[in-house]
């Protein structure tokens, strides 16, 4: 069963060739109750394991742990060798290629929310085709009453980490925000913060003090990063429970100067560097939380998508070119029933299984330049696949701008 799971995991991502070359990317994504089966004492996780409510078996874990990683290759950038098979040619000619190899990488820095702990990392990096990447992991086990956390994956091959810290919020029991100082080949220096603030239950008056108090955490540190650098390239980025224009998150960017990419997303950041839209969301899926704007959103509630993943970048970031995009390829899509158009396929809904991945779309930060021979086409969807003439298959919408171990483990660069 698990041969037959991980070929078809590198079956649907040979096919499914949907990411031309770029030139860097960032992927965040809310995960969505990545627990594994075992009952933690210390946390609230009764629910995930074999005898709880959602009947949270080995082979439910794996599954879902193999749809992510075949997300995360899919979203990541395709890349062309040189030719390793050759043919012996007409007599008295070299020796001519078969073919370039073409293969996918991953994005080079992933962040992840609502990951139980660092077993279901490892195992989702060292029990799949990730496996063949060298990815390091910033992690540590939050306050969190359920036991979720977030996490940090980086390529050690292409990205060195300087720093790392953890902002703990003292005033309740929650999920600490992630620093990491990390330096890219491409994007130089960059201070990232993976943030899950607090989710809207209970109530949005007592949830919004919640979130205000994320904001009171965070800005002093932005703060001190920007007196010592004012050219420091800063991006916040992960689930905020809250929309581009909330007044948590506008307070934020006003006292930081931050720009928030999903407003340059949906169009209404006019002051922006790059007001350029994309997204690879069917344009038939609405957005009513933001009436007139662009047909997207992450989430999707009741029949209304909501854009709470969000990145909020420093001014001198933004000025490097960056731009934003939801990934959603039809594997991570279902039709809603209940109120039409389409919907993020869960993992779960209410205690029955949905075989899904998660009920949030990841969102992807590109850098770089125009991909050649990969030209947008306004005639197609974004799901419309080109076969260019090497027989790659593609999106006629281009990225432009663009083990299981203990769970003590320690983080950073060490080798697992």
């Amino acid at each position: 069963m698990m041969r037959n799971n991980i070929f078809g995991l590198l079956l649907a991502v040979s096919v499914w060739g949907l990411a031309p070359p770029a030139q860097g990317q960032i992927m965040c994504w809310n995960v969505e109750n990545f627990f594994d089966t075992r009952d933690d004492s210390l946390t609230r996780d009764e629910p995930f394991t074999p005898k709880g409510e959602y009947c949270w078996t080995r082979r439910k874990f794996e599954a879902k742990r193999d749809l992510l990683a075949k997300c995360i290759l899919a979203a990541g950038e395709r890349t062309a060798s040189e030719p390793s098979v050759y043919t012996d040619g007409p007599e008295g000619t070299s020796r001519q290629p078969v073919s370039p190899q073409t293969y996918m990488r991953p994005p080079p820095i992933i962040a992840l929310c609502e990951v139980e702990n660092r077993y279901v990392i490892n195992s989702l990096l060292k029990d799949t085709p990730l496996a063949k990447y060298d990815y390091g992991v910033v992690h540590r086990d939050s306050p969190d009453r359920r036991g979720i956390d977030v996490a940090l994956l980086y390529d050690r091959s292409r990205v060195r980490l300087s720093a790392s810290d953890f902002l703990v919020v003292k005033e309740f029991a929650t999920r600490e925000v992630l620093y990491a100082q990390v330096t890219d080949s491409l994007w130089g220096s960059l201070h990232l913060f993976v943030n899950h603030w607090p989710s809207k239950r209970g109530g949005s008056r007592r949830s919004q003090k919640r979130r205000a108090v994320m904001v009171e955490l965070l800005v002093p540190y932005i703060d001190s990063l920007q007196r010592e650098d004012a050219s420091a390239k800063i991006i916040l980025m992960g689930d905020f429970n809250d929309g581009p224009y909330s007044p948590s998150i506008e307070e934020l960017c006003s006292r930081c100067g931050l720009v928030n990419m999903a407003q340059v997303l949906l169009g209404t950041r006019l002051d922006a560097p790059t007001p350029k839209k994309r997204s690879s969301v069917p344009e038939k899926v609405p957005n009513t939380s933001l009436p007139g704007r662009n047909n997207i959103g992450t989430i999707r509630y009741k029949g209304k998508w909501e854009l709470i993943d969000q990145f909020l970048v420093s001014p001198s970031a933004a000025s490097s070119g960056l731009e934003m995009e939801i990934f959603a390829p039809p594997f991570l899509l279902e039709e809603d029933k209940a109120y039409l158009g389409l919907k993020p396929r869960r993992t779960n809904i209410g205690p029955r299984y949905n075989g899904g991945a998660s009920d949030h779309l990841p969102i992807l930060l590109h850098l770089g330049s125009p991909c050649p021979g990969h030209a947008r086409s306004p005639k197609h969807s974004a799901y419309s696949p080109t076969w260019t003439k090497t027989g790659i298959k593609n999106l006629s919408r281009c990225r432009n701008n663009y083990v299981p171990l203990k769970d003590n483990a320690c983080y950073g660069d060490a080798k697992y």
